[in-house]
Formats: C-alpha cells, structure tokens, sequence
C-alpha cells in the first residue's frame, strides 16, 4: 500500500508540475514534445469542451484534475494504517510531492529560454 500512496503522490507532483509550466511557462517544453497537441498546452487557447459538458479540454483542467484525483485516493489508502504510520506516510509523501515537482517544474518540462 505505500508504494500505491507513492505513486499516487508521484502522479500528483507530475500533474502539479505540468500545470504550473502551462501556466507560468506558456507550456514549456510540452508543445515541443507534442507538436499536434501543442494548442492543448497553451493557456491562451481554451474554449473546447467535452461533448455535453462544460468542462474545458486542455491541458491545464485535465492535469489538475488528475492531480485532484490522485490526491482524493491516497485517504481511502491511509485509512487501514495506525496514525503514527499514516503520519510517517504523511510525511514522506510531502517530501517525495515536493522533490518531485520541483524537478518537473524546474528541469524537465520548463524551457530553456523561459
């Protein structure tokens, strides 16, 4: 179970990390990466919604919500521990959450001239 609270943290921060570089870094790197999907990178371009809904199709809505997701499930995980472990998790997944957006947002998705 603390390896599934792990990679739900690990999803989380990558989310994190590539919603701040659509929004501080006009998409980083990703429109590079994804050239035919370099319009759902870019803050500028919303408008497209999911048939029937109103929920905007890009990718700053679809990665903060995958970040909220994630983090909604690893509760339901920490439920089954003792608190001192729970807290111990608590406390690793911080700082496995903080190492590993830091290293997305400042290293692997930002652009060099950013």
């Amino acid at each position: 179970m603390i390896i599934v609270t792990s990679i739900l943290v690990i999803i989380a921060a990558i989310s994190k990390s590539i919603v701040d570089t659509i929004l501080f870094h006009r998409g980083g790197k990703l429109p590079i990466w994804f050239p035919k999907w370099k319009d759902f990178f870019d803050i500028r371009k919303q408008g497209k919604f999911l048939p029937l809904t109103k929920y905007p199709w890009d990718g700053f809505h679809v990665f903060n919500s995958i970040m909220i997701f994630s983090f909604l499930a690893i509760p339901c995980i920490l439920l089954s521990y003792t608190w001192y472990i729970s807290f111990g998790i608590w406390v690793i997944s911080g700082l496995i959450f903080n190492l590993v957006f830091n290293l997305g947002f400042n290293k692997i998705f930002k652009n060099g001239s950013n």
